[in-house]
């Protein structure tokens, strides 16, 4: 397996609708958010930190392959970008999740945020760059 784990997280801020946040995760990763905690912003704002985390192969793929071969080439492309230390770190638009489309932002914070924890084999981060990379051309086709 590519990855020890993925994990998708939204914040849901008090004006946001709970169950669309939680749809938006659900749309990209095609599981129930399974961690929810309470925060506050820096104006004393209350803000969910909604979690979904993904471990088994399967759940790992099926994320690559609802995001579509386009985005996947995407990753691709931008991966040297996208990935430091072993970890893979993806935004996607928060409204557009929502509607079902896995629009790739570099910037912004109203976004649902997936990082991808690679195994890195014999201490190589290289060799965990090149093990994503694989995977990602493989999901792409």
């Amino acid at each position: 397996m590519t990855f020890f784990w993925l994990k998708a997280t939204a914040f849901c801020h008090a004006t946001e609708d709970q169950e669309k946040v939680e749809r938006a995760l659900y749309n990209l990763t095609g599981k129930k958010v399974t961690q929810i905690r309470n925060t506050t912003g820096h104006y004393k704002n209350p803000i969910l930190i909604m979690e979904c985390s993904l471990k088994r192969k399967a759940d790992v793929e099926a994320v690559f392959a609802r995001l579509g071969s386009e985005t996947v080439r995407t990753i691709l492309e931008e991966l040297d970008l996208r990935m430091d230390n072993g970890i893979l770190s993806l935004r996607f638009h928060k409204q557009q999740a929502f509607r079902g489309n896995a629009v790739l932002l570099r910037y912004g914070s109203d976004v649902v945020s997936i990082k991808g924890k690679a195994r890195i084999y014999h201490g190589n981060e290289q060799d965990a760059f090149f093990h994503v990379k694989a995977f990602l051309e493989s999901m792409a086709d």
